[in-house]
């Protein structure tokens, strides 16, 4: 926050972006949720990998998240996909985030390209 206010006072900087309180919480949470989404996703890949997801956007948001406290996450492990929603609340002001990374198994398509060739 401090370089966002360094970057407005020399003009850099919308002065518009630091006026929205919930702007900074948006960009922790879309970015920590794109970055479980994909953890999920190579987990799915790799058998002996299990992570708790949960746990892992928690750990991201941990001590980021200024204003709106309180932060619930969910994860949706489909069969080809790897959904993360998180949803950020403080009194009125809310906030929902959908992350979503397709689980690709090139391995496969490189074998079937293989025996076609």
């Amino acid at each position: 926050m401090y370089t966002m206010k360094d970057w407005a006072d020399r003009g850099f900087w919308s002065s518009s972006v630091l006026a929205s309180t919930n702007w900074g919480v948006m960009q922790v949470l879309n970015g920590a949720a794109a970055e479980t989404a994909v953890l999920g996703a190579q987990e799915n890949r790799d058998e002996t990998a299990h992570y708790d997801l949960e746990g892992f956007f928690i750990e991201r948001t941990r001590g980021k998240l200024i204003y709106m406290t309180d932060v619930e996450v969910a994860v949706d492990r489909k069969r080809e996909t790897v959904a993360v929603t998180a949803k950020a609340q403080r009194s009125f002001m809310k906030l929902d985030i959908c992350q979503r990374a397709v689980i690709a198994k090139p391995e496969k398509k490189i074998r079937q390209m293989e025996r076609i060739t």
